[in-house]
């Protein structure tokens, strides 16, 4: 931020600092150059001082209501879900700690759930960034309150817990879903619907649609989806594509496999009790310990542009035969 400043570049753009709202982070914060907040604002603006400014500011992170202690990013989304990542980080640390300490396994599994969180985070729904608000609100007064006295342009923020930079996505460069779709589409065969009409939904559950799901996704993304969707629905001409609002459903009778879609991977549960899928590549893992996993089923892998489609088309086939 500082260097931002000194170098005195893109004076059309305001920058906001988000600090964490800790020992560390306070402390970080009262050393980087910022004025004390004015009036309770609730917000600090750098000190000017060797050029004046109205567009570097910084904040630690407002705590969710009745939230006492220390406050990270983590804090911010609801407790199961940074509780399921620790779960998760836990689960896949088992057999991988030979030769540390207890303080490097603890630190390993604290990071690798960090991490998990933040993955998982892109497939959140709204609910999930409720004590976000507040953070928001107050960028939008910084903005307004730049804007006033700048006379600038507005824009977009990229956030983060240290200081983040302005970033103004190119959106006419993505291709939408629909374009892409109609590209990969292929023929289907005769007892099946056209492969992007078969979407329904659920009236006891919340929806979403397909494109929902895909939005703002990368074209490869996209493509690998349609390509199990398709290697899916070629299975069996009962099977429909259910959208919900975490995962996309693949259903017959009951759920047969649930999808769900992430920034380089897709994330598929095959809904079968933990004991009934032969699966001697180990390409799956157990998520019966986890509660609150988003999809139907024990069984969990993630896919990627390099998975088996044949292997895994057959792993779903084992779900299809035990309806």
């Amino acid at each position: 931020m500082n260097g931002l400043y000194e170098a005195n570049i893109k004076t059309d753009v305001v920058y906001v600092g988000i600090y964490d709202n800790d020992v560390a982070g306070l402390g970080a914060l009262k050393k980087a150059g910022y004025s004390e907040e004015e009036n309770n604002c609730g917000f600090r603006k750098l000190i000017g001082d060797v050029h004046p400014h109205n567009h570097f500011f910084a904040f630690a992170l407002i705590k969710p209501d009745q939230f006492t202690a220390p406050c990270t990013i983590e804090s911010m989304y609801p407790f199961e879900k940074y509780e399921n990542a620790l779960r998760e980080a836990f689960d896949r640390s088992i057999g991988q700690q030979t030769n540390k300490s207890i303080d490097d396994i603890n630190k390993k599994i604290k990071e690798d759930a960090k991490n998990i969180l933040a993955e998982n985070s892109k497939n959140f729904v709204k609910a999930d960034f409720e004590n976000f608000k507040k953070i928001f609100d107050l960028i939008l007064t910084i903005n307004k309150k730049a804007l006033q006295s700048n006379n600038s342009k507005p824009v977009i923020s990229k956030i983060g817990t240290a200081a983040s930079t302005s970033v103004v996505g190119d959106v006419n460069a993505r291709k939408s879903s629909n374009e892409i779709k109609k590209e990969f589409a292929e023929p289907t065969e005769p007892n099946h619907a056209p492969v992007n009409s078969i979407i329904s939904k659920s009236i006891n559950e919340p929806t979403a649609s397909e494109d929902d799901h895909l939005r703002n996704k990368d074209e490869a993304i996209i493509k690998l989806y349609l390509k199990y969707k398709q290697a899916i629905l070629n299975l069996d001409s009962q099977i429909k594509v259910i959208p919900k609002k975490t995962y996309i459903a693949f259903k017959k009778k009951t759920n047969i496999v649930d999808i769900e879609i992430q920034e380089k991977n897709i994330k598929i549960w095959i809904n079968l009790k933990i004991g009934d899928l032969y699966d001697p590549l180990k390409l799956t893992r157990n998520v019966s310990i986890l509660k609150g996993h988003n999809g139907n089923g024990d069984y969990e892998l993630l896919v990627s542009e390099k998975s088996d489609l044949d292997y895994i088309t057959e792993l779903v086939k084992q779900a299809i035969e035990k309806q």
